[in-house]
This record gives structure tokens, sequence and C-alpha cells, in this order.
């Protein structure tokens, strides 16, 4: 039931997908006849290069579609600036299974948007698809050329690096204060290029100033406490055990629990996907009880008896995507791996045989097994509501005679403290 239920809720969610915003944000474009014009664009954080883009004239009309045929720049005030290039490009593999021994680029000639990573005298654009990277530079508006970086094969069959981008840096952007070990320590990264592009900049123009639209690391980590409440199931699988006639059901049991989340907000796609871990007190407990049990060797029994003292330290690892409704409110998935740590727990199984003896079917330190956790959630500011479904876990992990199946859903509130 529970499953049936978070599944319904689960394509109810990506339905609603559509409506998740993403903010149109204050930018401009510049069509072929070199025409501005001030707008709204959706900003999506772009992880790759885009090739469209959708904006409106004001926050209250429809949304349209411009394309990379129709604009040759478009920007979001104090975030992004692409531009459009019809350049070189070397699309060399950097995968090591499917390196070739020709360490000269290979050259296509593509149209594509560019990021601007540096605006100054020499301009650093960046080029991203998928697992794909790619740096350009022009020079006071001259043409745009790529910085050259290929690995190859040796004649010995090593992997070796074609490191022209630095040859490329010391002839045409060298100046006074740049030293050449500089150059010659640079690795073809952003930061490093980024770097080296605003100390060239500055060299020539000590007015220069570089200012990149970064998110504070208080920006980037959420921390929350999250109590809230669970209700769990544990059975013996009759399967496992040869000796019993049928599932031992312990029972439902509803308990508090208590978490403290981590979150890291990933830097891309406008903070729609995040990271988290979760340290989480959790607990099951059942005082000896009557269960409807009959072990098979046994053929008088008077009554079986169950108790259960679970407790662990859960650590789960997840991923969550974050559905927009606006600037306060999101709805979230999550997903993750669960391990667990159990606490001092035991688990005794006791038969009454008629006539007074009895005797431990099972008397056993709790060993547990990790698992999956699914969550769906809503959150308003600082405050936020989940139910999540973990799924079976075998509490009997270092006895090969015995399995369980013991599963939660829980209701967990939280507060982002900040």
């Amino acid at each position: 039931m529970i499953q049936q239920t978070l599944c319904a809720i689960v394509l109810l969610i990506l339905g609603f997908n559509s409506y998740g915003q993403i903010k149109f944000e204050k930018g401009y474009f510049i069509d072929n006849n070199g025409v501005k014009a001030e707008c709204f664009i959706k900003n999506k954080d772009w992880s790759a290069n885009p090739t469209a883009f959708k904006y409106k004239t004001t926050l209250d009309s429809d949304s349209k579609t411009k394309t990379i045929q129709t604009v040759q720049e478009f920007g979001i005030l104090e975030r992004s600036i692409y531009r459009r290039f019809e350049v070189s490009m070397d699309r060399s593999t950097d995968k090591i299974i499917e390196l070739g021994s020709d360490q000269e680029p290979q050259y296509t000639k593509e149209t594509i948007f560019l990021k601007v990573l540096v605006d100054g005298d020499a301009v650093l654009y960046g080029y991203t698809e998928s697992d794909f990277v790619r740096f350009f530079y022009s020079i006071k508006g001259a043409k745009v050329k790529q910085l050259i970086h290929k690995r190859y094969l040796s004649k010995e069959g090593s992997v070796a690096k074609n490191n022209q981008f630095r040859r490329q840096l010391w002839s045409d952007l060298r100046c006074e204060n740049i030293q050449m070990k500089e150059v010659q320590n640079l690795d073809y990264y952003k930061k490093d290029l980024i770097k080296y592009f605003i100390k060239y900049n500055t060299c020539l123009n000590p007015s220069f100033k570089f200012i990149e639209k970064k998110k504070k690391a208080s920006e980037s980590f959420n921390i929350s406490i999250r109590p809230g409440v669970h209700q769990s199931r544990l059975t013996l699988d009759d399967n496992s055990i040869s000796s019993f006639t049928k599932e031992v059901d312990f029972g439902n049991d509803q308990n508090f629990r208590i978490g403290l989340e981590i979150e890291y907000i990933l830097p891309f796609n406008k903070s729609k996907w995040s990271v988290f871990i979760e340290p989480t007190y959790q607990s099951y407990k059942v005082d000896e009880r009557e269960v409807d049990f009959l072990p098979s060797s046994v053929v008088v029994a008077s009554r079986t008896t169950a108790s259960v003292d679970y407790k662990s330290l859960e650590l789960p690892i997840g991923i969550r995507h974050n559905l927009f409704v606006n600037d306060h409110s999101k709805i979230f998935l999550n997903g993750g791996f669960v391990f667990d740590f159990p606490l001092d727990s035991k688990i005794d199984l006791i038969v009454d045989i008629t006539g007074g003896a009895n005797f431990n079917v099972i008397d056993n330190e709790i060993t547990s097994s990790s698992s999956f956790a699914f969550g769906i959630g809503y959150q308003y500011k600082k405050y936020s509501i989940e139910l999540r479904y973990r799924s079976n876990r075998n509490l009997f992990v270092k006895d090969i005679n015995t399995n369980s199946k013991y599963q939660t859903a829980a209701l967990i509130i939280g507060y982002t403290l900040f």
C-alpha cells in the first residue's frame, strides 16, 4: 500500500514538473541586424551551452523562443553572457579507451554559443557539452580561436598531452607582469585560465575589474533539523528458517525519529539538483508479545512470545531534485542509499512448551543490512514536510539461517537552520 501511494504521488509530481518555475530574469538579446532588445530570459543556469532560449517581453506576456540562427548574443544581467561564433572546433575525445595516436587537433566548422568567462581586451570563452569541455579566446575583437589541449597515445602506448594552449597564451597574451613559468604551470581548467586572463587584462589596463557572480558558501549549503514519526514493521520469512510453519509478524510500531541533514546545492541547472547526507536516530521496540507462530519441530506448545529492541543510527546519502513553485516554495523528490549502524539491539523469540519447559528459537544481536530510500516533500521558506519510504532491510546479516524484512514509512518535518 505504501509503495502504491508513493508511486501515485511521484506520477502526480512529475506531471506538475512542467509548472515548476525557473524564473524569467532581466536580460537582453541582439539579433542578426545588431538590434538590442531588453527582455526577460528564462534562466536555466545551463550546464551545457544552449542553442536556444525562452524569453518574455514583459513578465505577464507569453513566452517565445529565440534560436542560435536568429540571435548573435544574449545575456542575463549579472549572470551570464553568450555570444554566437563560427569556430573551428577540435572534438577529439579525452576518454582513454578511445584515444588515437594523432597529436594534432582535427577541426570542424561549427556555429555555437560561447559563454563569456572573462570579458576585457582579451576575452576567455567556454564551451561545455556533457563531459566535453573546450576554451576559446579572442584579443581586442580579433577572430575567436580555440585553446588547444588534446590527449593522445604516444608510440609507447602511454597517454600524452598536446598542451599547445600554453604556447598560444605565451605568444598572444604576454605581459611584463607574467612570467613564463606561470604559463608552463597552467592546466586546462576553467579556474586556472580565468585567473590568467584576469592577470593579463589587469596588466594591460590597471583599472580592469573582473566581476564574477558567485554563490556564497552559505548559499550552497543548507543545514536542517528533521524530526518526525515513522511506522515500521518487522517480519521473519518462513522460507529462510526451515523450522517455521509460517511467517512471524512482530507487528507495526510507531516511534520518533530525529535527523540532521546537510545539503549541498549543485552549481548548475538553477539549483534544481542537490546531494544530501542525514545522520538519523531511529528505533523499533516490541515488548514481550504473543505471536502466531509454531516451530515444526514442536508438537505441543502453549504460546510463543517475541520481543524486539532495535535502535540504530541511519546514514542516508542521496540526491534531490527540486521543482520550484515560486520564490518561496518547492516540491522535491529524494532518492538515496541508507547505511545502518545498530546500537545495542536485540531480538528474542521464546516458545513455551506445554508442561512448563521453554526454549529460545531466536536470541540474536541485530546486525542489519543497508537499504534504499525514496521521498517526496514540500518546502515553504524554512519549513518542510516529507513522506519517505525505505525498502526492506534484513536485521540478521551475520546469521545465514535467519532472514527478516524490516520496512519503514516516515513523516518528516524539517526546519532549515541556515
